[in-house]
């Protein structure tokens, strides 16, 4: 029960992201818009990973490693 609620709050975490992106709440460029997907990404990747359902997971981690990235480009243009 506690990994299906982890798994609905990193879904929320992304979509709330994505939200703020498209109108205009938060650049991508934002350390905050990388942590709220990276956060959300390790949430849904706690539940993928308890379900066994492992090309989810897989996205999860791909997504989480996009979500560094971005963290470092912003760091160093700053």
């Amino acid at each position: 029960m506690i990994v299906e609620i982890i798994g609905w709050f990193g879904s929320g975490l992304i979509i709330l992201a994505y939200y703020l992106l498209q109108t205009n709440k938060i650049e991508e460029t934002d350390l905050k818009y990388q942590l709220i997907n990276i956060f959300g990404a390790l949430m849904l990747s706690v539940n993928a990973y308890s379900k066994q359902a492992f090309a989810i997971l897989a996205l999860q981690i791909v997504w989480i490693i996009i979500g560094l990235i971005g963290m470092m480009k912003s760091k160093n243009s700053d």
